[in-house]
Protein backbone atom coordinates (compact mmCIF):
# COMPACT_ATOMS: atom_id res chain seq x y z
CA UNK A 1 0.00 0.00 0.00
CA UNK A 2 1.32 3.45 -0.91
CA UNK A 3 2.35 5.60 2.02
CA UNK A 4 -0.38 8.12 2.89
CA UNK A 5 1.02 11.54 2.05
CA UNK A 6 -1.98 13.58 0.89
CA UNK A 7 -5.67 13.94 1.64
CA UNK A 8 -6.54 12.27 -1.68
CA UNK A 9 -6.36 8.73 -0.32
CA UNK A 10 -9.22 6.66 1.07
CA UNK A 11 -8.60 3.42 2.94
CA UNK A 12 -10.91 0.61 4.06
CA UNK A 13 -9.95 -2.13 6.46
CA UNK A 14 -11.58 -5.53 6.13
CA UNK A 15 -12.10 -8.16 8.85
CA UNK A 16 -14.14 -11.28 8.15
CA UNK A 17 -15.96 -13.88 10.22
CA UNK A 18 -18.39 -16.60 9.15
CA UNK A 19 -21.51 -17.47 11.16
CA UNK A 20 -22.53 -20.74 9.48
CA UNK A 21 -19.40 -22.88 9.01
CA UNK A 22 -21.37 -25.77 7.51
CA UNK A 23 -22.71 -23.57 4.72
CA UNK A 24 -19.96 -20.96 4.49
CA UNK A 25 -18.25 -20.44 1.15
CA UNK A 26 -15.37 -18.26 2.41
CA UNK A 27 -12.11 -19.80 3.64
CA UNK A 28 -10.17 -18.00 6.40
CA UNK A 29 -13.15 -15.66 6.59
CA UNK A 30 -12.16 -14.25 9.96
CA UNK A 31 -8.55 -13.53 8.87
CA UNK A 32 -7.18 -15.37 11.91
CA UNK A 33 -5.08 -17.81 9.88
CA UNK A 34 -1.86 -16.18 8.74
CA UNK A 35 1.32 -17.07 6.92
CA UNK A 36 3.22 -14.50 8.98
CA UNK A 37 2.50 -11.73 11.45
CA UNK A 38 1.92 -8.50 9.50
CA UNK A 39 5.32 -7.09 8.60
CA UNK A 40 4.76 -4.14 6.31
CA UNK A 41 2.60 -2.50 3.67
CA UNK A 42 1.52 -4.37 0.55
CA UNK A 43 1.69 -7.76 2.25
CA UNK A 44 -1.17 -9.57 0.49
CA UNK A 45 -0.03 -11.42 -2.60
CA UNK A 46 -1.61 -10.78 -5.94
CA UNK A 47 -1.12 -7.13 -6.77
CA UNK A 48 1.47 -6.06 -9.30
CA UNK A 49 4.03 -4.98 -6.71
CA UNK A 50 3.06 -6.97 -3.60
CA UNK A 51 5.99 -7.50 -1.24
CA UNK A 52 4.81 -10.31 1.04
CA UNK A 53 2.15 -12.99 1.26
CA UNK A 54 1.10 -12.82 4.90
CA UNK A 55 -2.56 -13.86 4.42
CA UNK A 56 -3.64 -17.32 3.13
CA UNK A 57 -6.71 -17.95 0.95
CA UNK A 58 -7.04 -14.31 -0.16
CA UNK A 59 -5.24 -12.38 -2.88
CA UNK A 60 -5.13 -8.73 -3.79
CA UNK A 61 -6.15 -6.77 -6.88
CA UNK A 62 -4.79 -3.33 -7.72
CA UNK A 63 -3.66 -1.41 -10.77
CA UNK A 64 -1.25 1.24 -9.52
CA UNK A 65 -0.37 0.58 -5.90
CA UNK A 66 1.08 -2.15 -3.75
CA UNK A 67 -1.15 -4.97 -2.56
CA UNK A 68 -3.72 -4.50 0.20
CA UNK A 69 -2.44 -4.49 3.79
CA UNK A 70 -3.06 -7.33 6.22
CA UNK A 71 -3.58 -5.83 9.68
CA UNK A 72 -3.60 -7.92 12.84
CA UNK A 73 -2.58 -7.91 16.47
CA UNK A 74 0.20 -8.54 17.28
CA UNK A 75 2.28 -7.24 14.38
CA UNK A 76 6.01 -6.89 13.79
CA UNK A 77 5.46 -3.40 12.39
CA UNK A 78 3.33 -1.41 14.83
CA UNK A 79 1.46 0.49 12.10
CA UNK A 80 0.10 -2.86 10.87
CA UNK A 81 -1.69 -3.42 14.21
CA UNK A 82 -5.22 -1.89 14.10
CA UNK A 83 -5.14 -1.38 17.87
CA UNK A 84 -1.90 0.58 17.81
CA UNK A 85 -1.47 2.39 14.52
CA UNK A 86 -2.23 6.15 14.64
CA UNK A 87 -2.88 6.51 10.86
CA UNK A 88 -5.89 4.22 11.12
CA UNK A 89 -7.18 5.54 14.43
CA UNK A 90 -7.43 3.23 17.41
CA UNK A 91 -10.25 0.68 17.10
CA UNK A 92 -11.27 -2.82 18.07
CA UNK A 93 -12.70 -4.79 15.15
CA UNK A 94 -16.29 -5.95 15.58
CA UNK A 95 -16.58 -8.80 18.11
CA UNK A 96 -12.91 -8.23 19.04
CA UNK A 97 -11.59 -10.26 16.12
CA UNK A 98 -7.85 -10.02 15.51
CA UNK A 99 -7.50 -9.84 11.72
CA UNK A 100 -8.28 -7.11 9.20
CA UNK A 101 -7.35 -6.10 5.67
CA UNK A 102 -6.69 -2.50 4.65
CA UNK A 103 -7.52 -1.37 1.11
CA UNK A 104 -6.95 2.06 -0.35
CA UNK A 105 -8.63 4.16 -3.00
CA UNK A 106 -7.66 7.41 -4.64
CA UNK A 107 -10.85 9.42 -5.22
CA UNK A 108 -11.65 10.31 -8.84
CA UNK A 109 -9.00 7.90 -10.15
CA UNK A 110 -10.27 4.42 -10.98
CA UNK A 111 -6.68 3.18 -11.26
CA UNK A 112 -6.26 3.77 -7.52
CA UNK A 113 -8.77 1.16 -6.32
CA UNK A 114 -7.77 -1.93 -4.33
CA UNK A 115 -9.68 -5.17 -3.80
CA UNK A 116 -9.30 -8.51 -2.06
CA UNK A 117 -10.66 -11.63 -3.72
CA UNK A 118 -11.14 -15.33 -3.12
CA UNK A 119 -12.22 -18.17 -5.43
CA UNK A 120 -15.18 -20.21 -4.16
CA UNK A 121 -17.37 -23.09 -5.28
CA UNK A 122 -21.12 -22.41 -5.48
CA UNK A 123 -24.14 -24.39 -6.66
CA UNK A 124 -25.77 -23.19 -9.86
CA UNK A 125 -29.24 -21.78 -9.25
CA UNK A 126 -28.88 -21.71 -5.45
CA UNK A 127 -29.49 -18.53 -3.46
CA UNK A 128 -26.71 -17.17 -1.24
CA UNK A 129 -26.79 -14.48 1.40
CA UNK A 130 -23.89 -12.05 1.69
CA UNK A 131 -23.53 -9.77 4.70
CA UNK A 132 -20.89 -7.54 6.22
CA UNK A 133 -20.59 -4.66 8.68
CA UNK A 134 -18.92 -1.31 8.02
CA UNK A 135 -17.52 1.30 10.42
CA UNK A 136 -16.24 4.58 9.01
CA UNK A 137 -13.11 5.93 10.64
CA UNK A 138 -12.65 9.70 11.09
CA UNK A 139 -10.62 11.39 8.39
CA UNK A 140 -10.96 13.94 5.55
CA UNK A 141 -14.26 14.56 3.78
CA UNK A 142 -14.80 11.37 1.80
CA UNK A 143 -17.79 9.06 2.10
CA UNK A 144 -17.64 5.79 0.22
CA UNK A 145 -19.80 2.85 -0.80
CA UNK A 146 -18.30 -0.61 -0.28
CA UNK A 147 -19.31 -3.53 -2.49
CA UNK A 148 -19.11 -7.31 -2.54
CA UNK A 149 -18.85 -8.45 -6.17
CA UNK A 150 -19.63 -11.93 -7.55
CA UNK A 151 -17.97 -12.97 -10.83
CA UNK A 152 -17.85 -16.20 -12.81
CA UNK A 153 -14.63 -18.23 -12.84
CA UNK A 154 -11.34 -17.59 -11.10
CA UNK A 155 -9.66 -14.39 -9.94
CA UNK A 156 -10.97 -11.39 -11.90
CA UNK A 157 -8.79 -8.74 -13.49
CA UNK A 158 -9.10 -4.99 -12.99
CA UNK A 159 -8.49 -3.40 -16.37
CA UNK A 160 -8.97 -0.18 -18.32
CA UNK A 161 -12.12 -0.13 -20.50
CA UNK A 162 -11.61 2.39 -23.34
CA UNK A 163 -15.31 2.64 -24.20
CA UNK A 164 -16.14 3.66 -20.61
CA UNK A 165 -12.92 5.61 -19.97
CA UNK A 166 -12.51 3.92 -16.60
CA UNK A 167 -11.35 0.69 -14.97
CA UNK A 168 -13.69 -2.25 -14.38
CA UNK A 169 -13.53 -5.77 -12.99
CA UNK A 170 -13.39 -8.41 -15.71
CA UNK A 171 -15.38 -10.58 -16.16
CA UNK A 172 -18.27 -8.26 -15.40
CA UNK A 173 -19.81 -9.07 -11.99
CA UNK A 174 -23.20 -10.74 -12.30
CA UNK A 175 -24.21 -9.85 -8.72
CA UNK A 176 -23.33 -7.11 -6.25
CA UNK A 177 -24.12 -6.28 -2.63
CA UNK A 178 -23.64 -2.53 -2.25
CA UNK A 179 -23.72 -0.34 0.83
CA UNK A 180 -25.24 3.11 0.95
CA UNK A 181 -22.65 5.89 1.49
CA UNK A 182 -21.16 5.16 4.93
CA UNK A 183 -20.79 8.21 7.17
CA UNK A 184 -21.26 6.80 10.68
CA UNK A 185 -17.97 6.54 12.59
CA UNK A 186 -19.55 5.55 15.91
CA UNK A 187 -21.77 2.58 15.04
CA UNK A 188 -21.45 -0.42 12.77
CA UNK A 189 -23.65 -0.38 9.65
CA UNK A 190 -24.99 -3.70 8.38
CA UNK A 191 -24.94 -4.30 4.61
CA UNK A 192 -26.66 -7.43 3.30
CA UNK A 193 -28.21 -8.90 0.19
CA UNK A 194 -28.80 -12.11 -1.74
CA UNK A 195 -27.71 -13.41 -5.12
CA UNK A 196 -28.34 -16.49 -7.24
CA UNK A 197 -25.28 -18.39 -8.45
CA UNK A 198 -24.99 -18.51 -12.23
CA UNK A 199 -24.57 -21.76 -14.15
CA UNK A 200 -26.08 -23.81 -16.96
CA UNK A 201 -27.17 -26.86 -14.93
CA UNK A 202 -29.20 -26.27 -11.74
CA UNK A 203 -27.47 -27.75 -8.71
CA UNK A 204 -24.12 -28.25 -10.45
CA UNK A 205 -20.93 -26.99 -8.82
CA UNK A 206 -19.65 -23.77 -10.40
CA UNK A 207 -16.51 -21.74 -9.81
CA UNK A 208 -16.96 -18.10 -8.81
CA UNK A 209 -14.97 -15.35 -7.14
CA UNK A 210 -16.02 -13.17 -4.22
CA UNK A 211 -14.33 -9.77 -4.41
CA UNK A 212 -14.60 -6.99 -1.83
CA UNK A 213 -13.67 -3.38 -2.50
CA UNK A 214 -14.94 0.05 -3.37
CA UNK A 215 -18.04 0.57 -5.49
CA UNK A 216 -17.71 1.72 -9.09
CA UNK A 217 -19.65 4.91 -8.43
CA UNK A 218 -17.92 7.96 -6.99
CA UNK A 219 -19.75 9.51 -4.03
CA UNK A 220 -19.29 13.30 -3.80
CA UNK A 221 -17.25 14.54 -0.80
CA UNK A 222 -19.19 15.83 2.17
CA UNK A 223 -17.41 18.77 3.83
CA UNK A 224 -19.25 18.23 7.10
CA UNK A 225 -17.43 14.91 7.53
CA UNK A 226 -14.02 16.52 7.88
CA UNK A 227 -11.86 15.46 10.80
CA UNK A 228 -8.18 14.99 11.41
CA UNK A 229 -6.32 12.46 9.31
CA UNK A 230 -4.81 12.07 5.87
CA UNK A 231 -7.67 10.10 4.41
CA UNK A 232 -10.98 8.38 5.00
CA UNK A 233 -10.83 4.93 6.55
CA UNK A 234 -13.37 2.13 6.76
CA UNK A 235 -13.37 -1.04 8.82
CA UNK A 236 -15.30 -4.01 7.43
CA UNK A 237 -15.98 -6.90 9.77
CA UNK A 238 -18.01 -10.12 10.03
CA UNK A 239 -18.54 -10.85 6.35
CA UNK A 240 -20.63 -13.90 5.52
CA UNK A 241 -21.35 -15.68 2.25
CA UNK A 242 -23.54 -18.70 2.90
CA UNK A 243 -26.20 -20.78 1.20
CA UNK A 244 -29.68 -19.58 2.09
CA UNK A 245 -32.56 -21.97 1.49
CA UNK A 246 -35.14 -19.62 3.04
CA UNK A 247 -34.04 -16.37 1.37
CA UNK A 248 -36.29 -14.65 -1.12
CA UNK A 249 -34.17 -13.71 -4.15
CA UNK A 250 -33.97 -10.08 -5.22
CA UNK A 251 -36.19 -10.90 -8.24
CA UNK A 252 -39.08 -11.85 -5.94
CA UNK A 253 -42.18 -9.86 -6.88
CA UNK A 254 -40.57 -8.29 -9.96
CA UNK A 255 -41.90 -7.87 -13.51
CA UNK A 256 -39.48 -8.35 -16.40
CA UNK A 257 -39.49 -9.02 -20.14
CA UNK A 258 -38.87 -12.49 -21.51
CA UNK A 259 -35.87 -13.00 -23.76
CA UNK A 260 -36.89 -14.31 -27.18
CA UNK A 261 -34.59 -16.08 -29.61
CA UNK A 262 -35.78 -16.15 -33.21
CA UNK A 263 -34.60 -18.88 -35.59
CA UNK A 264 -34.88 -16.51 -38.57
CA UNK A 265 -32.41 -13.98 -37.22
CA UNK A 266 -32.69 -10.32 -36.30
CA UNK A 267 -35.68 -7.99 -36.56
CA UNK A 268 -35.89 -4.56 -38.17
CA UNK A 269 -37.36 -1.50 -36.34
CA UNK A 270 -41.14 -1.71 -36.19
CA UNK A 271 -43.22 0.92 -38.05
CA UNK A 272 -46.22 0.17 -35.80
CA UNK A 273 -44.53 -0.11 -32.39
CA UNK A 274 -45.19 -3.85 -32.13
CA UNK A 275 -42.95 -6.92 -32.19
CA UNK A 276 -43.59 -9.24 -35.12
CA UNK A 277 -42.26 -12.78 -35.71
CA UNK A 278 -42.80 -15.08 -38.66
CA UNK A 279 -44.61 -18.43 -38.76
CA UNK A 280 -42.80 -21.74 -39.26
CA UNK A 281 -39.73 -20.93 -37.17
CA UNK A 282 -38.74 -21.96 -33.68
CA UNK A 283 -39.26 -19.30 -31.01
CA UNK A 284 -37.43 -19.89 -27.73
CA UNK A 285 -38.35 -17.95 -24.59
CA UNK A 286 -36.11 -17.65 -21.53
CA UNK A 287 -37.00 -16.29 -18.09
CA UNK A 288 -34.35 -15.26 -15.52
CA UNK A 289 -32.89 -18.31 -13.78
CA UNK A 290 -34.17 -18.60 -10.22
CA UNK A 291 -32.70 -20.49 -7.27
CA UNK A 292 -32.51 -24.26 -7.27
CA UNK A 293 -35.86 -24.55 -5.50
CA UNK A 294 -37.73 -22.29 -7.95
CA UNK A 295 -40.53 -23.66 -10.14
CA UNK A 296 -41.70 -22.24 -13.47
CA UNK A 297 -45.23 -22.02 -14.83
CA UNK A 298 -45.64 -21.11 -18.52
CA UNK A 299 -48.82 -19.51 -19.86
CA UNK A 300 -49.47 -18.82 -23.56
CA UNK A 301 -52.47 -16.78 -24.69
CA UNK A 302 -53.23 -16.84 -28.41
CA UNK A 303 -52.20 -20.41 -29.13
CA UNK A 304 -53.30 -23.82 -28.01
CA UNK A 305 -49.74 -24.85 -27.24
CA UNK A 306 -49.99 -28.55 -28.00
CA UNK A 307 -48.02 -30.38 -30.66
CA UNK A 308 -50.52 -30.56 -33.51
CA UNK A 309 -51.98 -28.44 -36.31
CA UNK A 310 -51.08 -25.07 -34.79
CA UNK A 311 -47.80 -25.85 -33.04
CA UNK A 312 -44.87 -28.15 -33.60
CA UNK A 313 -41.98 -29.05 -31.32
CA UNK A 314 -43.45 -27.62 -28.10
CA UNK A 315 -40.99 -28.17 -25.22
CA UNK A 316 -40.52 -26.84 -21.68
CA UNK A 317 -37.24 -27.04 -19.77
CA UNK A 318 -37.48 -25.13 -16.50
CA UNK A 319 -36.94 -21.43 -17.22
CA UNK A 320 -36.95 -22.03 -21.01
CA UNK A 321 -39.87 -22.78 -23.34
CA UNK A 322 -39.94 -23.30 -27.11
CA UNK A 323 -42.43 -23.95 -29.92
CA UNK A 324 -42.88 -23.54 -33.70
CA UNK A 325 -46.10 -21.74 -34.75
CA UNK A 326 -47.44 -23.13 -38.05
CA UNK A 327 -50.02 -22.11 -40.67
CA UNK A 328 -50.97 -22.88 -44.27
CA UNK A 329 -53.07 -19.75 -44.93
CA UNK A 330 -51.47 -16.52 -46.19
CA UNK A 331 -52.32 -13.21 -44.58
CA UNK A 332 -52.87 -14.68 -41.12
CA UNK A 333 -51.62 -12.71 -38.12
CA UNK A 334 -52.13 -13.71 -34.50
CA UNK A 335 -51.45 -11.73 -31.30
CA UNK A 336 -49.65 -13.83 -28.68
CA UNK A 337 -48.65 -13.25 -25.07
CA UNK A 338 -46.18 -15.62 -23.40
CA UNK A 339 -45.75 -15.42 -19.60
CA UNK A 340 -43.49 -17.29 -17.20
CA UNK A 341 -44.45 -17.21 -13.52
CA UNK A 342 -41.49 -18.06 -11.29
CA UNK A 343 -42.41 -19.31 -7.81
CA UNK A 344 -39.82 -19.15 -5.03
CA UNK A 345 -41.77 -20.78 -2.21
CA UNK A 346 -44.67 -19.92 0.11
CA UNK A 347 -42.88 -17.06 1.89
CA UNK A 348 -41.75 -15.24 -1.29
CA UNK A 349 -43.67 -13.34 -3.94
CA UNK A 350 -43.63 -14.86 -7.40
CA UNK A 351 -42.04 -12.94 -10.26
CA UNK A 352 -43.42 -12.65 -13.77
CA UNK A 353 -41.68 -12.39 -17.11
CA UNK A 354 -43.77 -11.86 -20.22
CA UNK A 355 -43.62 -10.97 -23.89
CA UNK A 356 -46.41 -9.90 -26.28
CA UNK A 357 -46.01 -9.94 -30.07
CA UNK A 358 -47.61 -10.76 -33.43
CA UNK A 359 -46.96 -13.95 -35.37
CA UNK A 360 -47.51 -13.48 -39.13
CA UNK A 361 -47.31 -15.39 -42.41
CA UNK A 362 -46.59 -14.06 -45.89
CA UNK A 363 -49.38 -11.86 -47.23
CA UNK A 364 -51.84 -12.96 -49.90
CA UNK A 365 -49.63 -11.55 -52.65
CA UNK A 366 -46.82 -13.84 -51.54
CA UNK A 367 -44.62 -11.13 -50.02
CA UNK A 368 -42.38 -12.80 -47.41
CA UNK A 369 -43.05 -12.07 -43.76
CA UNK A 370 -40.83 -9.38 -42.20
CA UNK A 371 -39.82 -9.54 -38.54
CA UNK A 372 -40.18 -6.25 -36.66
CA UNK A 373 -38.73 -5.15 -33.34
CA UNK A 374 -40.48 -2.53 -31.20
CA UNK A 375 -38.56 -0.19 -28.93
CA UNK A 376 -38.51 -1.43 -25.31
CA UNK A 377 -41.14 0.05 -23.02
CA UNK A 378 -39.89 1.32 -19.67
CA UNK A 379 -41.52 -0.18 -16.59
CA UNK A 380 -43.43 2.28 -14.42
CA UNK A 381 -43.73 0.15 -11.28
CA UNK A 382 -41.59 -0.11 -8.16
CA UNK A 383 -40.46 -3.59 -7.13
CA UNK A 384 -40.26 -6.03 -5.39
CA UNK A 385 -43.82 -6.10 -4.11
CA UNK A 386 -44.07 -7.11 -1.28
CA UNK A 387 -40.88 -5.25 -0.31
CA UNK A 388 -38.56 -6.02 2.57
CA UNK A 389 -35.51 -3.80 3.03
CA UNK A 390 -35.67 -1.79 -0.20
CA UNK A 391 -37.92 -0.68 -3.05
CA UNK A 392 -36.37 -0.25 -6.49
CA UNK A 393 -37.89 2.43 -8.72
CA UNK A 394 -37.96 2.98 -12.50
CA UNK A 395 -35.51 5.41 -14.04
CA UNK A 396 -36.38 9.13 -13.92
CA UNK A 397 -38.51 8.74 -10.77
CA UNK A 398 -39.06 11.82 -8.59
CA UNK A 399 -41.59 13.14 -6.08
CA UNK A 400 -42.15 9.93 -4.09
CA UNK A 401 -44.89 9.96 -1.44
CA UNK A 402 -45.88 6.98 0.71
CA UNK A 403 -49.14 6.92 2.72
CA UNK A 404 -50.42 4.29 5.13
CA UNK A 405 -53.93 2.78 5.08
CA UNK A 406 -55.29 5.70 7.09
CA UNK A 407 -54.04 8.18 4.51
CA UNK A 408 -51.24 9.48 6.72
CA UNK A 409 -48.06 10.43 4.90
CA UNK A 410 -45.18 8.33 6.24
CA UNK A 411 -42.49 9.22 3.72
CA UNK A 412 -41.65 11.93 1.21
CA UNK A 413 -38.54 11.94 -0.97
CA UNK A 414 -37.78 14.33 -3.82
CA UNK A 415 -35.08 12.15 -5.39
CA UNK A 416 -33.70 8.62 -5.11
CA UNK A 417 -30.33 7.22 -4.20
CA UNK A 418 -27.86 6.63 -7.04
CA UNK A 419 -28.89 2.97 -7.28
CA UNK A 420 -32.59 3.81 -7.68
CA UNK A 421 -33.53 2.26 -4.34
CA UNK A 422 -35.41 3.51 -1.29
CA UNK A 423 -34.73 2.12 2.18
CA UNK A 424 -37.95 0.67 3.66
CA UNK A 425 -36.48 -1.11 6.68
CA UNK A 426 -38.00 1.41 9.12
CA UNK A 427 -41.53 1.12 7.73
CA UNK A 428 -43.82 -1.21 9.73
CA UNK A 429 -45.29 -4.19 7.90
CA UNK A 430 -48.56 -3.48 6.14
CA UNK A 431 -50.17 -2.01 3.03
CA UNK A 432 -49.24 1.43 1.68
CA UNK A 433 -50.22 3.69 -1.18
CA UNK A 434 -47.23 4.84 -3.25
CA UNK A 435 -47.38 7.95 -5.43
CA UNK A 436 -44.48 8.87 -7.70
CA UNK A 437 -43.66 10.81 -10.85
CA UNK A 438 -42.03 8.69 -13.58
CA UNK A 439 -40.69 10.63 -16.58
CA UNK A 440 -43.09 13.47 -15.79
CA UNK A 441 -46.19 11.27 -15.35
CA UNK A 442 -47.92 10.58 -12.03
CA UNK A 443 -48.07 6.88 -11.16
CA UNK A 444 -49.92 5.33 -8.20
CA UNK A 445 -49.20 1.86 -6.87
CA UNK A 446 -50.37 -0.20 -3.90
CA UNK A 447 -47.43 -1.85 -2.15
CA UNK A 448 -46.94 -4.20 0.79
CA UNK A 449 -44.06 -4.04 3.28
CA UNK A 450 -43.14 -7.47 4.65
CA UNK A 451 -39.96 -7.89 6.71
Amino acid sequence: MRKLLTSCIAVASVCIAVCHPAQAQIQNGDFETRNHDPRGAGNIKGARTSVYDDLPSWSGISENYLGPDYLASPAIVSRMDPRLTPPYGWFNPRNNSNGCVGITKEPYSSAGYQFITQQVTLKSGYTYRAKFYVLRRPGAIYQEKLTLYVTEGGKPNYTWVPSLQTHRLSPTPYAKVVSDPIVDNQNWTEVSGTFVAHGNTPGAAVTASITIGFDETQVPPQPGLYSEGNGTYYIIDDVEVSECLTCCPSASGSYTTLDVESEYGSQVPSPTGEDNYCFSQRLTFSAPLGPQTATYQWVVNGYNVQNGNEVQGYTVNGNSMSFIPTTTSPGISRYVTVTCITNYGPSCSASQSSKSFFVSSQNEEGTPCTQYRAEPVQSTFAYPNPAGDYLTFPENTTGITIKDQEGKTVGIKKSLLANGRLDTRLLPEGLYQLRMVVSGKVVSQRIQIKH
